[in-house]
């Protein structure tokens, strides 16, 4: 049985351990309820310092750490 087949026969019997990653995105916190464009409480948004190569199109995109956390860009 593949991992994947697990995880939903687990599900399908509720049978969730809350160190699972969520199943839906909503489940995450990273938006804010009710707002398709808001972002949930924590979540920053950031520009990475060199920008990829992009065919124009608008790029957004967010930061979410763990509280006590901090990203080392010393190296």
């Amino acid at each position: 049985m593949t991992g994947a087949a697990m995880l939903a026969g687990a599900v399908a019997a509720g049978a969730r351990d809350s160190a699972d990653p969520p199943l839906h995105l909503h489940e995450t916190g990273l938006f804010a309820p009710g707002s398709p464009a808001g972002t949930g409480p924590g979540v920053m948004p950031f520009t990475p310092q060199y920008a990829l190569w992009s065919d124009g199109a608008a790029k957004r995109r967010w930061l979410y750490l763990l509280p006590g956390t901090q990203i080392d860009a010393a190296n």
